[in-house]
């Protein structure tokens, strides 16, 4: 049998120093706080000396005493103590050490039984989202029994009112992933929270390496909403290059890349692949084949090729292309690599605007050209292409003295 006497004694201690808060927001004084801490810093002494005699009941006591009370401290105090809640931090490391102790089974009993209790009550707070009771209780849980217990006492301090933010945010992850592993998990209430708390317990999912049911909630929040915000896309893209889903991570890139025309994970996916890289070109290039609007297609296909430095295929691809903004966009290192090629292009593509567009918004765009030849190249080739339309143009007295104003 467990003697119950000891454990009053240090319960008495601690209430000694610092009794029962009777008014919200109480401040305790520093000289209660130093001489707490001094006795604190004396017990954890003394539980470090039982451990190691294997006394562990007394171990038990101890720790029972001090979690309690800094907890209850902490939860209460108008200004927080970072000496108490380094305390608190220390203990739960002690508790969760005394799990793997060879303990009698009543003694475990007991010790489980007074993580649970203290789980639920309103002054315990999550301040370390890897080491905190709920983790404790969920690493040494045993039977499906104790599993239950668990999920319903972090089910009955998740409805607990005035719950702290990050207690708050914790409990909701960690009820999601005893469900998720539970095959348990239902998204429609977790749909129903606001976007930026919904992205609070994903961060916090994502820095427990809790990737796949982060994953889950991810993807049923982009099935949910059609104009989720690609912020939430980039998540997701993030979470499943972390859980190494290289096939979902590869279509989520292509699909981001397609629908934002945004580049930024390109050369991501390219120095990932390594040596498969040709094989995922080949395949985002299928993709961006299926893209109705021709100059979309264009600019993807050479945005593409640019952002992953193959010029050999860019150019190519670069003389097809009619449109002059598309043209712009990719030419900084092929006008360096091609530069005949590429002025012989954009002398074919300014004939075209010339041909297809009257007044001054074909002047507009060939000005705009060439100004931009200049800034990724140099005035020569500027004066090039300048010339070689002037000289086509020899015939049209009236365009060439627009040209010239803009020459």
């Amino acid at each position: 049998m467990i003697n119950q006497n000891n454990e009053s004694v240090y319960k008495s201690i601690l209430d000694s120093i610092i009794g029962p808060i009777r008014i919200k927001d109480q401040k305790i004084g520093s000289a209660e706080l130093r001489n707490f801490e001094y006795v604190t810093n004396e017990l954890v002494q003394q539980y470090e000396d039982a451990v190691s005699l294997q006394q562990y009941t007394e171990g038990f006591f101890i720790l029972k005493a001090i979690l309690n009370k800094g907890c209850y401290i902490h939860h209460n105090s108008k200004k927080e103590s970072p000496k108490i809640m380094q305390l608190i931090v220390q203990i739960h490391t002690f508790l969760d050490e005394l799990f793997y102790c060879p303990l009698a089974p009543e003694l475990r009993q007991k010790l489980y039984g007074f993580a649970l209790e203290l789980a639920q009550k309103s002054y315990y707070k999550i301040l370390d989202n890897t080491l905190n009771i709920f983790e404790i209780l969920y690493t040494h849980k045993k039977e499906d029994k104790e599993y239950k217990l668990i999920h319903e006492a972090a089910s009955i301090k998740k409805e607990q009112l005035n719950l702290d933010a990050t207690s708050s945010v914790f409990l909701d992850g960690f009820l999601l992933r005893m469900d998720w592993s539970d095959n348990n998990y239902d998204s429609k209430e977790f749909l129903r929270y606001p976007l930026e708390y919904q992205n609070k317990v994903i961060d916090l999912l994502i820095a427990l390496e809790a990737y796949d049911p982060a994953i889950q909630v991810l993807e049923d929040i982009i099935a949910e909403n059609r104009n989720v915000s690609r912020f939430v896309k980039e998540k997701l893209i993030y979470a499943y290059g972390l859980a190494e889903k290289d096939k979902l991570y590869q279509q989520a890139i292509i699909e981001y890349f397609i629908a934002y025309k945004n580049p930024k994970y390109l050369k991501i996916i390219q120095d990932k692949t390594g040596d498969k890289w040709q094989k995922t070109k080949k395949a985002f290039l299928k993709s961006i084949g299926t893209v109705e609007d021709e100059i979309s297609r264009d600019f993807l296909k050479a945005k593409l090729l640019y952002e992953t430095g193959d010029h050999d295929n860019l150019i190519e691809i670069f003389e097809t292309i009619p449109d002059l903004t598309t043209s712009m966009a990719v030419d900084r290192e092929i006008i360096k690599m091609y530069p005949d090629r590429v002025i012989d292009s954009y002398f074919k593509k300014s004939c075209d605007v010339l041909e297809n567009y009257v007044g001054t918004s074909a002047s507009t765009k060939i000005k705009q050209l060439l100004n931009h030849i200049e800034n990724v190249s140099d005035y020569k080739l500027k004066g090039k292409l300048f010339n070689m339309i002037k000289n086509h143009y020899v015939h049209r007295p009236q365009l060439l003295t627009e040209l010239i104003s803009v020459g």
